[in-house]
């Protein structure tokens, strides 16, 4: 019986951690196939080809992913996750885009709760609520594959919320 690969991203909110769950049928003897991850950062060519673990969750990080030589956050942006089961000649993998925005929705809740103390019906937390949802909006295009669209929504989101962060004549 040949492996039917599946996997999930958990939605950690730590800008450190990148978790991939294994819920792939392995067939009757797991042991026959070996499996590895690629993980393809942002902005990246090549990919971190790391060791996979099959029916569990598999921690990722800045020291594993070689980003550095101490736990740091992981940048935000498009990751590309392969997940390659071999048992020579045979290879099955599956491939899925992900989109991180960990320290980014950090940054947008920092803006929101300063300008929320400020006044709540102000223009600015109107902007920031839209924000939000325009980076949901990115999480959800992925889903349905619109990778084109979740990357510019992310993109337009990442450059307001660097102007707003960055903001020096702001009240």
């Amino acid at each position: 019986m040949e492996p039917v690969i599946s996997f999930q991203v958990i939605e950690t909110g730590d800008p450190e951690k990148l978790i991939v769950h294994d819920f792939s049928d392995w067939g009757v003897d797991p042991t026959l196939y070996s499996a590895v991850i690629q993980i393809t950062l942002p902005g990246a060519i090549t990919p971190n080809t790391l060791a996979y673990s099959k029916n569990s969750y598999n921690l990722y990080n800045s020291i594993n992913l070689s980003i550095s030589a101490s736990i740091a956050p992981l940048p935000d942006g498009l990751y590309t996750i392969k997940v390659t089961a071999a048992l020579d000649p045979d290879t099955y993998e599956l491939e899925k885009t992900y989109l991180k925005t960990d320290n980014l929705e950090l940054a947008l809740g920092k803006l929101y709760l300063k300008e929320y103390d400020k006044c709540s019906t102000c223009n600015v937390v109107k902007e920031l609520k839209e924000l939000k949802d325009c980076l949901e909006g990115a999480k959800n295009m992925i889903k349905i594959g619109e990778i084109t669209k979740a990357s510019a929504n992310f993109d337009r989101v990442q450059e307001q919320v660097g102007k707003k962060t960055n903001c020096v004549n702001c009240n």
